[in-house]
């Protein structure tokens, strides 16, 4: 089986966060699931934000879940993990290999905040294979 590598490196990106995503004071938000199905080995997964206070007094956590089904999601072992966020805008990326996740894979943003408004964004990048 050829992958993309074998065609000039060529590489697909994903979207797991739309591009400036709005999450307001206290709450919760999931993200439709991404099939992994024809990503091979790891996949670059990249983070954006702004919007925090400097000062540390607000914090925006960002998990990836993953599933079976494409219907119940759980954080599970494999996955990789973002440290909170307190800094008011920044990038960060984690890889994750798709060989130790289910076939699904989803974000979540969660912010304690009373008054932050986060605007964010999660893409995903990865070789897929061509048969």
């Amino acid at each position: 089986m050829a992958t993309q590598a074998d065609l000039n490196g060529s590489l697909t990106a994903f979207t797991l966060i739309p591009p400036a995503n709005l999450l307001v004071a206290a709450g919760t938000q999931t993200y439709a699931g991404v099939d992994l199905q024809d990503y091979i080995n790891n996949i670059k997964l990249t983070f954006s934000w702004a919007g925090a206070a400097a000062d540390g007094s607000n914090s925006l956590a960002v998990s990836i879940l993953d599933s079976a089904d494409n219907t119940t999601f759980a954080a599970t072992a494999g996955l990789p993990t973002f440290a909170a966020i307190t800094a008011d805008s920044g990038t960060v990326s984690v890889a994750l290999d798709t060989r130790n996740v289910r076939r699904y894979i989803q974000g979540k943003l969660l912010t304690a905040s009373t008054t932050a408004t986060f605007r964010s964004a999660l893409v995903g990048v990865g070789l897929k294979q061509v048969i």
